[in-house]
């Protein structure tokens, strides 16, 4: 009876610190990153990265032909290391290495272009805490000015007689 109990209670202790550690600190996390190129001064791109579901997804990588991918990832104490690879379609590939220490996160993103050409970046970013306006509030917004120039019209033709919108 003893032995089950505690049989039990192990495997209750497992179970809840597997799920508790089982997702890294980046996941459902995006990031502002800055890639600059070795030797250079200026950040090359800034970049929106995601890590979700698993996979690391860069907006200005996606576009080149990059898809997302699996990431791995290793908490160590406050502080998270983690690393993916990405084959381009037609560019090549890149890998990405990367420390997260509280909101900031620094490493490298080596892309090897399919000339043999190899670019190396330092990586520097910081968390997006909130979403940008989405697409749908700019078109209610050129929506609502476009209801408002005939009424702005009519103002114009009874006030002066004439209209200068047209």
């Amino acid at each position: 009876m003893y032995l089950t109990r505690l049989f039990v209670g192990i495997m209750a202790v497992l179970a809840i610190s597997s799920s508790v550690f089982a997702a890294s600190s980046l996941e459902k996390s995006q990031w502002r990153v800055e890639l600059t190129e070795e030797g250079s001064q200026v950040a090359q791109f800034i970049d929106k990265v995601t890590f979700d579901d698993g996979k690391i997804n860069s907006a200005i990588f996606e576009r080149k032909g990059f898809p997302p991918s699996s990431y791995d990832s290793t908490e160590k104490g406050d502080n998270v290391a983690w690393e993916a690879k990405q084959q381009g379609e037609t560019d090549g590939n890149i890998g990405w290495q990367g420390e997260l220490q509280g909101d900031a996160m620094t490493g490298t993103l080596i892309w090897k272009k399919p000339d043999g050409k190899t670019v190396k970046y330092a990586l520097m970013g910081s968390p997006i805490l909130s979403e940008e306006p989405a697409a749908e509030s700019a078109e209610s917004a050129t929506s609502a000015v476009s209801q408002s120039v005939p009424a702005i019209k009519g103002w114009f033709e009874g006030w002066f007689g004439c209209s200068l919108v047209r």
